[in-house]
């Protein structure tokens, strides 16, 4: 069910446009945006507070991935 949950938030973001060096800042937002949702049930749902954690760090590590990409093509270009 958690894996299931991740998967839905994930897809609900739809299609995503980048310029082409832009990096992880999308990430980043979305970031913020879910441990702000994780602290807020932390107490009252431990286990959905765990699940926005978990989406966060996918996002972390999805702007650390975008980040180097961009760096690639910058010294590509």
């Amino acid at each position: 069910m958690d894996n299931g949950f991740n998967v839905e938030i994930y897809n609900k973001r739809g299609v995503v446009s980048k310029s082409l060096f832009e990096g992880g800042q999308q990430e980043r937002v979305l970031v913020k945006k879910f441990k702000q949702y994780a602290d807020k049930w932390a107490i009252c749902y431990p286990r959905t507070s765990g699940m926005l954690r978990k989406i966060a760090q996918d996002y972390e590590n999805e702007a650390k991935q975008q980040d180097k990409e961009a760096e690639r093509r910058d010294l590509e270009y």
